[in-house]
């Protein structure tokens, strides 16, 4: 054929098409277009239509794609590449196999296809997709399966929920945390109950035992295990009860010392301490205080696998006219960039492989209900300073009577000291510490008992001096209400509540609910004598 008639055939085959376009409305050469108005108000319509669901896929929050159900991706929009960040439709749309390169999981693709398959549709499907970077994605998928010409493929809606899906696993870990805690706090209670018991007969045994026998050392040596448990029960029901501090004025330099060397047994770091010789005491709960110090520490040991010194410095400050005590924790560690210090009192922010991020953040809601401050200063390579600064206590510690020289009431004077206590062993403990203090004793083991005893010694013209009330025995959970009836039936009395649990809401405001005074078990000889004493010598003066 020649040119001549190619050309010829083209514009044939042209004017063939232009006519057919005339004829329907759509040729640039129709003079009949007028007569097929609704024809091409249709096609209008239906340019519209794709025009609005173009759209709608491209502008669509959540991804779109198709794929056959061998694997190959058809098309998707932008939100889908943005959800998988690859870095183009066209990269997106390589993919030949989706069971692989997509889905996180082949299994899970499998149940996804075979769903399609028996159902045509799957609605709210959870899985995983990988990212270009590698990375996964939390995703829920709506998927259906269609059929076109080409043959069947799979339309999926997707949806990223790891936001949602991390939210969720944190309020997991919360309620476990929570569990966790009420199990620790019963095992601290159980755990106190026991220490309370063994440590107030062994104190009373070696008041029975000559000074210079052998057995006073041995006894000692076993005070000091007990002390060490005590000590775990204080981080247990610090643990537990995440509220409100139970302060007392006590010594700073102790607490740092104990809890330190404590934590390190073992561990290849050294100690260090810079106390100031007239360092004042400080207004804290001593389990709180304590957890704060062993938080510190442990992260500075942690810092130096290969051991180092771990500086201890505390000093007195003023501050605008009020008293601080302010203390500070040094290592010699890898120290911390500048990112990861911004975080670094976060919940759940760990750099640690194993960690769970909730040391230095309940280290710092510690502080803050002290009243206090904790900063932290770091450099990659330089080692890390923590700096806690707390209000010091408005007045010193009273001195601890020393076992060797027990309380004694003068002679001839016996006051009545009425106990409730649930527990028989420490029941009984307490009397022996008590009568040899010099007091008279009732015991009972209900809140009920207490009040029949108390209205018949009301009845007899008497009343008890003093009453311990176990705020966990029966019927005295309301430890502010039984209080109210005892005072209403014998206001002489004066009650000093009595707890397993330090965080007990009654141990924290004790005038409020009606006690002056209180203790928390495991308690020592001289404890509860003062105690006992300070309750009396609060009903001289009032």
């Amino acid at each position: 054929m020649t040119d001549s008639q190619d050309h010829h055939t083209e514009h044939n085959a042209e004017s063939g098409q232009d006519h057919v376009q005339s004829i329907i409305g759509l040729g640039k050469f129709s003079a009949r277009k007028s007569y097929y108005p609704e024809l091409q108000k249709k096609i209008e319509e239906l340019h519209q239509e794709k025009n609005k669901f173009e759209r709608i896929f491209a502008e669509a929050l959540g991804g779109i794609f198709q794929a056959r159900p061998g694997g190959r991706i058809l098309v998707a929009n932008p939100a889908m590449i943005q959800l998988c960040g690859y870095p183009s439709l066209h990269e997106f749309e390589s993919l030949i196999d989706i069971s692989q390169q997509l889905f996180a999981s082949e299994a899970d693709y499998c149940k996804l296809e075979n769903e399609l398959q028996s159902a045509g549709s799957v609605i709210s499907f959870e899985t995983q997709f990988r990212c270009y970077d590698g990375s996964l994605v939390d995703v829920l998928l709506n998927a259906s399966l269609r059929t076109a010409e080409q043959g069947q493929y799979i339309e999926c809606f997707v949806e990223n929920i790891t936001e949602r899906k991390q939210a969720e696993e944190k309020q997991l870990r919360l309620k476990k945390l929570e569990s966790l805690g009420v199990l620790a706090g019963g095992i601290a209670h159980d755990f106190n109950n026991l220490l309370t018991g063994l440590l107030g007969n062994i104190e009373m045994a070696k008041m029975y035992i000559p000074a210079e026998n052998r057995s006073q050392a041995l006894l000692d040596t076993a005070i000091r295990a007990l002390e060490r448990g005590a000590g775990l029960t204080e981080r247990l029901m610090t643990f537990a009860k995440g509220g409100e501090p139970i302060k007392v004025s006590l010594p700073l330099e102790p607490v740092l010392r104990e809890n330190a060397e404590f934590i390190l047994q073992g561990e290849l770091a050294t100690l260090q301490f810079d106390v100031a010789p007239d360092l004042w005491p400080v207004a804290a709960d001593k389990g709180q205080l304590g957890q704060v110090v062993t938080n510190l520490v442990l992260n500075a040991q942690q810092a130096m696998p290969g051991g180092g010194t771990i500086l201890i410095r505390a000093e007195n400050i003023d501050q605008a006219g009020k008293s601080f005590v302010r203390f500070a924790v040094s290592d010699e560690g890898t120290g911390i960039d500048s990112a990861t210090l911004e975080k670094i009192f976060d919940p759940y922010f760990t750099t640690k492989q194993h960690g769970n991020g909730l040391g230095l953040a309940s280290t710092y809601s510690i502080v803050k209900k002290h009243q206090g401050t904790i900063s932290v200063t770091s450099e990659p390579g330089r080692g890390t300073t923590f700096v806690v600064t707390l209000p010091a206590a408005e007045r010193a510690v009273t001195a601890v009577v020393e076992q060797e020289k027990p309380i004694k009431r003068p002679h001839g004077e016996a006051p009545a000291v009425l106990v409730l206590e649930s527990q028989e062993l420490i029941r009984s403990m307490t009397a022996h510490m008590l009568e040899e203090m010099g007091y008279r004793v009732d015991l009972v083991g209900a809140a009920e008992e207490a009040l029949r005893h108390c209205r018949c010694a009301h009845g007899q013209g008497w009343f008890f001096a003093a009453m311990l009330l176990d705020l966990n025995a029966p019927g005295a959970q309301q430890g502010a209400e039984l209080a109210y009836e005892i005072s209403r039936i014998c206001p002489q009395t004066r009650i000093i509540a009595s707890s397993s649990y330090a965080n007990d809401p009654v141990l924290v405001d004790l005038e409020r609910s009606g006690f002056c005074g209180g203790i928390v078990k495991p308690f020592r000889y001289a404890e509860l004598g003062k105690a006992v004493e300070d309750a009396l010598n609060s009903d001289l003066e009032s």
